[in-house]
């Protein structure tokens, strides 16, 4: 039986075109990015210079220790999710017989069980953390409000780490808009109605902006979730246990 070879040249197209096609994906991506960076950052600025003009400088200082910490706790309790559900979905995605929302469901698992045991740990020491972390023990049950959403957090984690991994670069753009817009709408107007100067009233409008902006994400990203298609073709190339493993640091 003769066999139908591909000249050299067709080779060369098909390698010449595919690589130039994903240059521009990736380099479309990289532009689309670093807009919405430079779009998310300016308006981070801007939101501070309105609240330093109707806080003051002190409240800032509380809002800045308050969110640092808060963006610690995250990352402690989910794991860094995102990266993890980023890699073991997109390497399912490139698999014969793959099945990724099951390895999303292991995401989800293995990030809430971590987020409650690290949930647990810090109401137990809420108040030394708020005298270590935060240098005051009026925001003890304010520490204890933020380990309440960080199962939230967690799940949006998981879910914009999904859409990274399908290429769908615009839906995870959009979503952090949509948190900064929610989250910046709220704390104005809260700045705004609220003459808020005390320590722990300062730190639940921090919270409240939060659950305001990853709620707000999260409903466009499950919204948009049925758009990606990812079909199953059999079975998951992970365990639970087998993922557990693998994603640990």
């Amino acid at each position: 039986m003769k066999s139908h070879k591909m000249p050299v040249q067709g080779y060369w197209y098909f390698l010449m075109n595919g690589g130039m096609t994903m240059q521009r994906n990736i380099l479309k991506d990289t532009l689309l990015l670093t807009a919405i960076q430079m779009l998310l950052d300016g308006m981070g600025l801007l939101l501070n210079i309105f609240m330093t003009k109707h806080l003051g400088t002190e409240a800032i200082g509380i809002l800045t220790l308050t969110s640092s910490f808060f963006r610690l706790l995250s990352v402690i309790a989910s794991g860094n999710v995102f990266l993890c559900a980023s890699r073991f979905i997109s390497e399912e995605l490139g698999k014969g017989q793959r099945n990724p929302k099951k390895i999303l469901m292991h995401c989800m698992g293995i990030s809430l069980l971590m987020c409650m045991t690290v949930s647990g740990i810090v109401n137990l020491f809420a108040s030394q953390c708020s005298s270590f972390f935060l240098q005051t023990d009026v925001l003890t049950n304010s520490v204890r409000i933020m380990t309440a959403i960080l199962p939230l957090l967690t799940v949006t984690a998981c879910i914009k780490g999904w859409f990274n991994a399908c290429c769908q670069t615009g839906i995870c753009a959009i979503s952090d808009i949509i948190d900064c817009v929610a989250r910046t709408i709220c704390m104005g107007i809260m700045i705004l109605t609220k003459n808020q100067t005390e320590p722990e009233e300062l730190c639940n409008m921090t919270i409240i902006g939060t659950i305001a902006g990853t709620a707000s994400a999260l409903i466009f990203m499950l919204c948009s979730f049925r758009n990606c298609h990812a079909v199953a073709t059999g079975k998951a190339s992970l365990s639970l246990k087998e993922y557990f493993i693998l994603a640990l640091p």
